[in-house]
């Protein structure tokens, strides 16, 4: 299972779970793997899509087993080795999904789909509307909606709506910030707009979300 930048996890208490959790930050993603590298496996981290997983409990055992004997070594080119073992994994983990993604035409959708996200990650504070993500990609909208139904199954409009309230869930779970607070930085002139916003997507206020999660 791959988990991304800011996307919200748990797990239960009372379950007996065997595994291990690799983490490691964006920042030593930069610093010692290849751009080539992150640019070929960046669409695993986005976590709209179905991602396909390593089965082979051999194959898997074999990294975890080598990270931990690694890092109890005194190597002086410890991060690059790590880095090399986790570019290795993470290379395999991008073959199983580009196996079950098919043809051309659907990679060349993914592509822009990807696009698409990263655009609204850096400006769905800014704006909503679908129509300025197809401008700045230099396709139509037609076909910006025809590239999130291929994806996703839904529309370029409701991935951005899906996107935002992911946002505001994750702020109201995540940190003590007020709703007001919460509006503002999701790019909403008036918090009662946004209110009405994540009712109306959520059937719920932000304030009853909160409480049933506290």
């Amino acid at each position: 299972m791959v988990i991304s930048k800011g996307q919200i996890h748990a797990f239960e208490e009372d379950a007996k779970y065997i595994g291990y959790l690799v983490v490691f930050s964006e920042a030593f993603m930069q610093k010692y793997m290849a751009q080539s590298t992150i640019a070929r496996i960046n669409h695993l981290y986005n976590y709209f899509l179905k991602q396909e997983k390593i089965t082979n409990s051999d194959y898997n055992q074999k990294l975890f087993s080598t990270l931990q004997k690694e890092l109890k070594s005194n190597s002086v080119s410890l991060p690059n080795i790590i880095a090399s073992l986790l570019t290795v994994y993470l290379l395999k983990l991008n073959d199983e999904n580009s196996t079950s993604a098919g043809n051309t035409g659907d990679s060349k959708n993914l592509e822009y789909f990807n696009q698409f996200k990263l655009l609204v990650e850096e400006n769905y504070f800014n704006t909503r509307d679908a129509k300025f993500f197809s401008s700045q990609m230099a396709i139509s909208y037609k076909h910006l909606n025809e590239v999130c139904k291929k994806i996703v199954k839904t529309t370029a409009k409701a991935f951005i709506d899906s996107y935002v309230i992911l946002e505001a869930k994750r702020m109201l779970v995540s940190t003590s910030l007020s709703v007001k607070e919460i509006a503002f930085a999701l790019g909403f002139d008036e918090p009662t707009n946004f209110l009405k916003y994540f009712k109306k997507h959520t059937s719920l206020t932000p304030v009853e979300f909160r409480n049933a999660l506290a």
